[in-house]
């Protein structure tokens, strides 16, 4: 317990530099987020209790990323932006360009004392734009398989042997899509994914990218976004239906869906549904000899510019990507905690690791991370969706890879920045 409380203490206390000299009592943050309320209001009461003059006060979550970036764009040209949000790190342009994120590099301390409180340098990278640091990552969440094991024994296959190439998944699929006309063999989600995360993610795993590096120009016209698109066509033979994630979810907890690929942020809660079903298990996706991983997830930007705001926003993001906040977010989710000191205490998340193994599924993938990229510009929502759109008609075996590809790569350039 000597532990906890130091680090406890330390997190309320430690990395507030000179700008955060002024005390800040009796403040109300607003705070928005996307999916998972519970975790952040779980998240906020801890601090709240350690912090009585500060109050934190959530918005309403947003279904998706692409959502609460919608709302902020509104928020700020109605003068309405929240003190802080969780978004996605791959917007980080967008909330820059538009002026609502504010740098927080006067409350950082050294690159030494960032690493010792638990903070990698390279994810804290991400949080990085033209040379200043506009947020702290909270959650890292990486695309992972589901899979129920009576329904793969049921089919024939051996539930301890999961397969590991989308080739024997799509097999098996098919094999419990065919047990009887309640079960559904496999469910790849994609629609209801921020800026194209898991398509985007089945073409770094391919070796491929989407953008180029400086996002200017159309990557994913290669043979990795090709055999992404045939993928998409294969799992819509395989009998993917064309219903929302939280439908699939559903199906899945229920044991009439075999196979689910979505974000590990949703294995706390898939778990708990399903308990009374049957015990799920999770395997990770099939990777080529060099594929990546985009990192789903996200940050907390700091938007108020109130210098006492500020100083009451900053000891929130510190206590919620550090130490005790990581660890109330990984409990209650499937994400993977960016801080280590939560990763390797036993008394935190240390022996939780060892008692979970479902939980080491995402843990152990962390190795493949690599940059979200999405569409950027003002035309960067419209494109994703025209992105989604034409992949939705693939899957739903309304035209072929071969026939969406060019289209795709046509309307897609036209909405791409100078």
């Amino acid at each position: 317990m000597h532990t906890l409380k130091a680090l406890l203490s330390a997190s309320l206390l430690a990395l507030v530099g000179a700008a955060a000299t002024q005390a800040a009592e009796n403040v109300t943050i607003s705070l928005a987020h996307a999916n998972h309320p519970e975790v952040y209001q779980a998240v906020a009461n801890e601090f709240m209790k350690q912090n009585p003059d500060i109050q934190i006060k959530l918005q309403p979550a947003a279904n998706d990323y692409d959502q609460l970036l919608q709302t902020l764009l509104r928020g700020n040209i109605t003068h309405e932006l929240p003190d802080v949000a969780f978004q996605s790190v791959n917007r980080i342009d967008v909330l820059t360009d538009n002026k609502m994120a504010q740098p927080i590099d006067k409350f950082l301390p050294g690159e030494a004392d960032l690493e010792g409180q638990g903070y990698s340098s390279s994810l804290v990278d991400t949080c990085r734009f033209n040379g200043l640091t506009y947020c702290l990552p909270f959650a890292i969440s990486i695309p992972i398989i589901y899979y129920n094991p009576e329904l793969v024994k049921q089919a024939g296959g051996d539930p301890e042997h999961f397969p590991t190439n989308w080739e024997g998944i799509i097999d098996l699929a098919k094999k419990i899509d065919a047990l009887s006309d309640k079960t559904l063999g496999i469910y790849f989600s994609y629609y209801n994914h921020s800026s194209n995360w898991t398509t985007t993610a089945l073409i770094t795993s391919l070796g491929g990218k989407l953008l180029s590096a400086d996002g200017k120009s159309i990557t994913f016209d290669s043979p990795a976004g090709m055999e992404m698109l045939q993928l998409m066509h294969r799992f819509g033979e395989a009998g993917q239906l064309d219903i929302s994630l939280d439908q699939a979810r559903q199906a899945f907890a229920a044991g009439t869906l075999g196979i689910l690929s979505t974000s590990s942020s949703h294995l706390a809660k898939l778990e708990q549904q399903a308990a009374s079903q049957f015990k799920l298990e999770t395997a990770p996706w099939p990777m080529s000899e060099n594929g990546r991983l985009p990192a789903g997830g996200n940050g907390i930007f700091m938007f108020t510019k109130d210098p006492v705001k500020q100083v009451a926003a900053w000891k929130f993001i510190k206590f919620a990507t550090g130490p005790v906040g990581q660890t109330i977010m990984v409990k209650d989710t499937g994400y993977t905690p960016v801080n280590t000191i939560a990763l390797n205490e036993p008394e935190l998340l240390g022996d939780y690791y060892k008692q979970n193994p479902n939980q080491r599924t995402a843990a152990s993938e962390v190795r493949f991370i690599t940059r979200w990229d999405a569409f950027a510009g003002a035309n960067g929502l419209k494109a994703s969706n025209v992105f989604r759109d034409y992949v939705q008609s693939v899957v739903s075996l309304k035209r072929t890879p071969e026939e969406v590809m060019p289209k795709m790569v046509r309307d897609i350039a036209k909405l791409m920045p100078n």
